[in-house]
């Protein structure tokens, strides 16, 4: 079967059908109930002439990986790897009035909404469709394709902590991760470095303020120093940024603040490693302490390396060659302020080619009514495909 045939032959409403079904599934995380999803990818998925695998993490919690094996390589010739991954939580529903039913799947003026429907189950099942359709399509791959299914991205990346202690992807030779894009190529996002800054003084009556040490006053000061720290620039993703999440500090008015704590979120991009940020708060509250006779505690909570992949890398022309191919558009090569399970990816691999496309407009993301566009979504079918057989190449 020739390309133009497997794309003619993709049946639209199975797939609608396929996503409806996963935005119906509830993988709220917390606590993400991830297994919901995976249970219902392996058993609707087989019988497709796909292989199945399941990692487990708890009990109601787990990966899934699905893979289309390509021909055997011949002795000392290079056998690529192409892994498409998405993650199968989602953030809660919200405090924002809803028009729509969160897990009602409900398509109205060509649009699907519902919970995870731009983020990102309509990247997940596109995926995993494009690998139904090369494999019922007779088209035998050089490579191997495959699909991986995570949990827990939306908190703390399980999931693709998972995949790289089980090696699941030791073996990739590219990635594409189907977060939100509007069906653009992004090739980089910003890492993000959550620093939980504690500072320690001394009580006294607010009468008698000289007889204490005022933890708040010391925080005040950390955050001046912390704020002359200069944004690094990348031409993709912009500056750097630090924000002041959350702060917590003293007891009452009338009491000298004994205690205080900052969490802060930064976003960095190449030219800034999260190392570097935490070594600059270590410096600021050690002068602070010697100072002002505080003491301190630097704790992090969360450390998301930034990606990054270089716009001549031969994957990412690839990438745009089979845009034009495919959905007639030209490549922008753009970059997100969110980050991903590619965060852990190329921290664990950092030669790795990461490509971020998928259906959904990334401002949907978390928000109330979120939606997908349904043409968007069977155009990323396609994308996906399409780039799994030029990467992979075709055995004759």
């Amino acid at each position: 079967m020739e390309i133009n045939e497997l794309l003619h032959a993709i049946d639209k409403d199975k797939a609608l059908s396929f996503l409806q079904s996963l935005v119906r599934i509830n993988s709220v995380n917390p606590p993400g109930n991830e297994r919901l999803m995976t249970e219902y990818i392996a058993d609707t998925f087989g019988e497709s002439g796909l292989t199945v695998e399941k990692y487990p993490l708890d009990a109601d919690r787990e990966n899934v990986f699905l893979t289309l094996k390509g021909s055997e390589s011949s002795p000392g010739q290079m056998r690529k790897s192409l892994v498409l991954s998405g993650h199968l939580d989602t953030v809660p529903i919200g405090n924002g009035q809803w028009q729509e039913d969160p897990w009602g799947a409900h398509v109205k003026d060509g649009k699907l909404y519902g919970r995870g429907s731009s983020d990102m189950k309509s990247g997940v099942a596109a995926m995993i469709l494009a690998l139904e359709a090369i494999a019922q399509s007779g088209i035998k791959l050089k490579g191997d394709l495959s699909f991986l299914g995570t949990a827990g991205e939306e908190v703390d990346g399980r999931g693709a902590r998972l995949a790289i202690q089980e090696g699941t992807v030791a073996e990739t030779t590219a990635l594409v991760i189907g977060e939100p894009t509007n069906n653009q190529l992004f090739i980089a996002h910003k890492g993000v470095l959550w620093l939980e800054i504690t500072i320690n003084g001394k009580t006294a009556h607010a009468g008698w303020p000289d007889k204490g040490i005022n933890a708040i006053s010391a925080m005040h000061q950390f955050v001046n120093e912390l704020e002359k720290f200069h944004p690094v620039h990348d031409k993709i993703l912009g500056n750097s940024t630090v924000n002041l999440g959350l702060i917590d500090g003293g007891i009452a008015p009338n009491m000298v603040a004994d205690s205080c704590r900052l969490t802060i979120d930064c976003r960095t991009v190449p030219g800034l490693e999260a190392e570097s940020i935490y070594q600059r708060a270590e410096e600021i509250s050690t002068a602070l302490s010697e100072k002002m006779d505080v003491s301190y505690d630097l704790k992090v909570l969360n450390d998301m390396h930034f990606v990054s992949t270089p716009q001549e890398d031969p994957f990412i022309q690839l990438s745009a060659d089979v845009l034009r191919e495919t959905l007639k558009a030209e490549a922008s090569f753009g970059g997100a302020n969110y980050y991903s399970d590619g965060s852990l990816f190329t921290k664990e691999n950092a030669d790795l080619p990461i490509l971020i496309f998928g259906p959904g407009h990334p401002d949907q993301a978390h928000q109330p009514d979120e939606w997908v566009s349904i043409d968007q979504f069977y155009d990323a079918i396609r994308y996906y495909a399409v780039l799994a057989i030029r990467y992979l190449g075709v055995d004759q």
